[in-house]
């Protein structure tokens, strides 16, 4: 499946995308040379398939220390480095900015708002202006970019909701945006005292997309709540508003399915493989795996808790069983995410020495950002793989645990909060607030025969086969050609 058909065999539209994390850092090397690394998360990695077969421009915030040491003035370079296809255009936030739009709102408002842990929720109304103002920056630099010609415009995530809104009308341009992370439901919306504005902004798009039917119908409800002159078609997934009209549509997102699959039948993958399971997993014994950035809406203190009252309950998996928890660190800017790691490590801890022998280690926490490779390996040497976030847009570990699964008979525990358990049927459900059922279900996973394990992950991998993230990709364009040419 490719981009180019979908626009025909004329030349495509330009494709301008729009999204806060840029795709490469720059940093400086201990020899003064630069150093490309590649930030944390799924998202980026889905959104280079698009513009590698489009040959179009990404705009992102230049993040990294080094970043515009490699660029031209207006803050452009050709990436990737080793095969160039398509254009970066860095955009410079300063001190101020990063702290009232990036911080501030999407990460101290917006974040916990759509994940609907409004414990954790803050607005400051200053920060909301200056949050405006840099999706007035990103817009002009789409415009910029745009030059008059004809371009599909696709902007990523929460960062950017008011882009759509801010960017010059035009008939050849097309707008879309995908939103990566829940839509709440009204009730939670209405906390956030700009949630008019923010809905304005979004309905600006021609197209929007969300993970979920369930996402979809959220976003209805709120439109139907606090904008009562629009008039919305849920059943055809239309909303019109102020004379525009919005398509409202659901898109799961997936992974580059064959790309893990390859990468986990490498020679010196499985190799590696097989060594980190002979030092973290007891002899004879069994590896649980959770992989996640050190989040508090991806359930990790409930997790651990949960591995805890499983070893209180069933002594005899004492030095049978080890639980590796990756934690990316994340945001460490902000005070809750210091608490986070905080517990965690208390929690760890406290298990560890209340279960733990000289000769094994109940649970193994390691803090730091892995590449694809080292995760895959760690993919293959997991038995069990636990993905228990409170709330998650879709979840791409659950994805990739299943595609690395090559020769194996892994189990997934997944959280009915987050959007995969939408699809990946044979996971075993949990609850992750629920730390009893939780203990009880890794004890099922631990138990379970080898048949039902194969039949189970046959069910996910035969599913993730056909719904990649080229998939992914290709609905969404399809239905900007469509939409295109009915206007």
């Amino acid at each position: 499946m490719g981009l180019i058909p979908f626009f025909g065999r004329s030349a495509p539209p330009r494709l301008v995308l729009l999204s806060n994390r840029e795709p490469i850092e720059h940093r400086c090397g201990p020899d003064g040379d630069h150093v490309v690394t590649e930030p944390a998360g799924g998202m980026t990695a889905a959104l280079q398939p698009a513009m590698a077969a489009t040959g179009g421009t990404w705009i992102a915030w230049g993040s990294g220390p080094a970043d515009f040491e490699v660029t031209d003035p207006a803050g452009r370079l050709l990436v990737p480095p080793d095969r160039p296809t398509y254009l970066l255009r860095r955009i410079a936030l300063t001190e101020k900015e990063i702290e009232e739009y990036y911080l501030d709102i999407a990460n101290r408002a917006l974040w916990p708002l759509c994940h609907l842990q409004l414990n954790h929720f803050t607005f400051n109304p200053d920060s909301w202006k200056t949050y405006v103002a840099v999706n007035r920056r990103f817009a002009e630099a789409a415009d910029e970019e745009i030059d008059g010609r004809r371009a599909t415009v696709w902007i990523q995530d929460y960062h950017l909701a008011l882009v759509a809104g801010l960017l010059p009308k035009a008939r050849n341009v097309f707008v879309h945006q995908f939103w990566h992370i829940p839509w709440p439901p009204p009730d939670v919306l209405r906390a956030l005292p700009s949630a008019r504005a923010l809905l304005r902004g979004i309905l600006a798009n021609d197209l929007l997309g969300f993970h979920t039917r369930r996402y979809v119908v959220n976003f209805f409800a709120c439109v139907a709540d606090l904008l009562p002159t629009a008039k919305t078609d849920e059943k055809r997934g239309i909303v019109r508003y102020r004379n525009h009209k919005t398509t409202v549509r659901h898109y799961p997102i997936s992974i580059d399915v064959r790309a893990i699959q390859r990468l986990s039948a490498r020679p010196d993958l499985v190799e590696r493989s097989r060594e980190l399971r002979e030092q973290s997993a007891p002899p004879g014994g069994q590896l649980i795996l959770g992989v996640d950035r050190a989040d508090y809406t991806k359930g990790i203190p409930h997790r651990l808790a949960a591995f805890g009252r499983l070893l209180d309950q069933h002594p005899e998996l004492q030095g049978r069983v080890s639980l590796v928890q990756i934690a990316v660190p994340s945001r460490s800017d902000i005070a809750e995410y210091k608490d986070l790691e905080r517990e965690m490590e208390h929690r760890t801890t406290v298990i560890n020495q209340r279960h733990g022998t000289p000769e094994w280690c109940p649970i193994v926490l390691i803090k730091e950002n892995l590449d694809m490779p080292t995760l895959v390996a760690w993919y293959r040497a997991a038995d069990i793989c636990i993905v228990s976030p409170v709330q998650d847009g879709m979840n791409l570990v659950a994805k990739e645990y299943i595609a690395a699964q090559d020769g194996r008979n892994g189990v997934l525990l997944l959280s009915q909060f987050a959007g995969a358990a939408e699809e990946m049927e044979g996971a075993l459900l949990i609850n992750p607030y629920d730390e009893v059922s939780l203990a009880r279900i890794l004890h099922v996973a631990l138990t379970m025969g080898r048949r039902e394990r194969e039949l189970r992950l046959k069910v996910m991998q035969r599913r993730l086969s056909t719904h990649t993230v080229q998939r992914w990709i290709h609905d969404i364009f399809s239905d900007v050609k469509k939409l295109r040419g009915r206007r």
